[in-house]
């Protein structure tokens, strides 16, 4: 059994650079999972339909095996953040009155701000946000060679300062 930090796949190395000097070829990759597939069972019919719809617009090899339960909380989250926009709507909108008749805030106010939450922290894990889907397209222009890559040698950048210092 291993100890530390669990190893990166190929595609992480090309992506993020090759620091440690490992042969590539070394490293095994997982085997993508390519479109998504059939719902899993214990999801609900509403969080069944996020994931059908996912199936258009999610990256291709994007999602492994090892991805179904983030996937999966993803789709619940979205199904039950509709559902609390729907209740909040239909039950009087932000701030309601209770039995005393005292304003308080709707409790399905808080379940939407919560699922809004993870949504966003969900989607950004699994390239399903413009700014995650950027930044993928990015790393993924570097490896590719097809976009200059920055380096982090400080000698690099002394030499091309601009308003470098006469010796």
């Amino acid at each position: 059994m291993r100890n530390g930090r669990p190893r990166l796949p190929k595609s992480m190395h090309v992506l993020h650079g090759n620091p440690g000097g490992r042969k590539l070829d070394d490293i095994e990759e997982p085997v993508p999972r390519g479109p998504l597939g059939d719902p899993p069972s214990w999801l609900g019919d509403d969080a069944r339909e996020v994931w059908t719809s996912l199936q258009d617009v999610m990256p291709l090899a994007i999602v492994t095996a090892a991805d179904l339960p983030t996937m999966s909380a993803y789709c619940s989250a979205v199904a039950l953040h509709r559902r609390a926009v729907v209740e909040l709507r239909a039950t009087g909108g932000a701030v309601i009155r209770n039995h005393d008749g005292d304003l308080v805030k709707n409790p399905w106010l808080f379940v939407q701000d919560r699922q809004a939450t993870l949504i966003l922290r969900l989607a950004s894990e699994r390239a399903l946000s413009p700014a995650s889907r950027a930044a993928m397209a990015s790393r993924l222009a570097i490896a590719g060679g097809s976009a200059p890559r920055r380096s982090n040698s400080l000698d690099d950048y002394l030499a091309e300062k601009p308003d470098k210092l006469a010796n």
